[in-house]
């Protein structure tokens, strides 16, 4: 008899500092994407009765990295992820590797910016991506030490020519603040104004605005959206460069949002 396929799922695992993990899973076996506290990790898998085969990394920074220790101690699980990222990383990866998880495959991105060693995962067949720090629902992360700009300009511009009914799954719930930030670069968007009041409702029950999907953060994104010209003007009046180039455009609002 053949083997009927798998279904997946993925589930948002609250942490520390409004981040979530993002847990794979089918009806056996689970892999983890940043796993900032290994409790909530172990109390999920006990849950769902379920073996935890991958522990998969973005990046550096503590909120995504602090339950690796804890997580392969209780599973022995191998940890995948950038090099020189946490001691306790047993495989290496970049871009053009890509990972099995009985029966879909993870590609591997490299999207530096946030920082340089950044990496996301692309599932085609499902339409998910993984993406850290490098995109939040109306954001983008911050520059942080090791990446740059145009590190990060290049990685959403990767990122906005998927399809756009991908699935991205961030890593934290900043949503409120970037789209008032975004309200005030494009004040006409009612599309933003509209996202705001759904987020406010799912945030007033508890409930995650995450995951979103590339059409809405198309709509409300002003990273995304560089050429609409209501955003290029606000931006000339905020620097006083009567600039439109995509790439100026898009410091001006990066550098903008750090002091918002």
């Amino acid at each position: 008899m053949s083997q009927q396929p798998q279904h997946y799922h993925v589930v948002a695992l609250p942490m520390c500092h409004d981040n979530y993990g993002w847990l794979i899973h089918n009806s056996e076996s689970a892999w983890i994407l940043d796993p900032g506290d290994a409790d909530v990790v172990i109390a999920a898998l006990k849950r769902l009765n379920l073996k935890l085969k991958k522990i998969i990394i973005t990046h550096r920074h503590w909120d995504h990295v602090d339950g690796i220790e804890a997580l392969h101690r209780f599973s022995q699980a191998p940890v995948y992820g950038p090099k020189d990222t946490h001691p306790h990383i047993t495989h290496f990866i970049n871009e053009g590797d890509n990972l099995d998880l009985d029966g879909i495959t993870l590609d591997v991105w490299h999207t530096p910016g946030h920082t340089q060693e950044h990496l996301s995962y692309y599932q085609a067949q499902q339409q998910w991506l993984f993406c850290g720090d490098t995109l939040f629902s109306a954001g983008c992360g911050r520059i942080l030490k090791t990446g740059n700009l145009e590190q990060l300009y290049r990685s959403l511009e990767r990122i906005r020519q998927l399809p756009p009914t991908t699935t991205i799954y961030c890593s934290h719930e900043y949503t409120l603040n970037n789209l008032a930030f975004a309200a005030i670069v494009e004040p006409s968007n009612h599309a933003i104004t509209q996202k705001i009041e759904v987020v406010k409702k799912l945030r007033a029950s508890n409930a995650p605005s995450l995951p979103t999907q590339l059409d809405s953060e198309l709509t409300i994104n002003p990273f995304l959206r560089l050429q609409q010209t209501e955003i290029k003007k606000h931006c000339q009046a905020h620097s006083g460069q009567n600039k439109s180039d995509p790439f100026i455009i898009f410091c001006i609002l990066r550098e903008w949002k750090n002091s918002f």
